[in-house]
């Protein structure tokens, strides 16, 4: 677990074995994503985007039970077990649910703005799907503010690449977990990709307070 500027940890494997070649061989088609150009050079599949491809997908396995894995109780209570083993002491009076979807960024020139996650964000764990990526390129990015005055950012203003500094790049690659936690500085992002051929893909698991939630 790295503490500064924000929790941010990291585990692998995420998944068995079997589990994760079953969820890899079972990976959505491009064509049912949807496109999201304000938050970068990115496609996703949801609830929110392209949701009744979505529902249809979790209505069967793998992702039947994926999904109720995910949203169960024992694993939002495991996620914060975990945190706290590791000093990151989280209270929220709220309800906690779970959202998630499948995202793809293409390899040549893919990107994901930087940003510090929705004000409704509690935790975020993002799974990584891609065989073909050399394990430090394609992570996700920890960023600072240059500024000082940049810094608190607690309602998720997007911020320039020449505004923020380079902390570290999370590993990336088949299986792997990135893990970090909502702050006022939570900035993170994907700068722009360069691996043609490919695409990078992963689910992003967010855990939020429920009468929050986007709807």
């Amino acid at each position: 677990m790295e503490y500064e500027p924000f929790p941010v940890g990291f585990f692998a494997p995420a998944f068995s074995d079997d589990t994760y070649k079953e969820l890899e061989h079972s990976w959505p088609d491009h064509g049912l994503f949807k496109s999201l150009p304000e938050l970068g050079l990115k496609f996703a599949l949801s609830e929110m985007d392209n949701g009744h491809h979505w529902h249809k997908l979790i209505k069967s396995d793998p992702w039947k039970s994926f999904h109720e894995y995910v949203s169960s109780g024992p694993f939002i209570a495991a996620v914060f077990k975990y945190l706290k083993k590791n000093n990151v002491d989280i209270f929220v009076s709220e309800k906690i649910s779970t959202r998630w979807e499948f995202s793809m960024l293409p390899g040549h020139r893919g990107y994901i703005k930087a940003h510090t996650d929705s004000p409704h964000k509690v935790v975020t764990l993002v799974l990584s799907f891609s065989n073909d990526w050399p394990v430090d390129v394609g992570g996700t990015e920890i960023f600072k503010a240059k500024k000082p005055e940049d810094s608190f950012n607690f309602m998720n203003r997007q911020m320039a690449w020449k505004k923020i500094e380079f902390i570290r790049r999370m590993p990336f690659g088949s299986n792997l977990c990135t893990l970090f936690v909502k702050t006022h500085d939570s900035l993170h992002g994907v700068r722009p990709l360069n691996n043609p051929g490919t695409m990078r893909k992963t689910i992003v698991i967010n855990l939020m307070i429920d009468r929050l939630r986007v709807k």
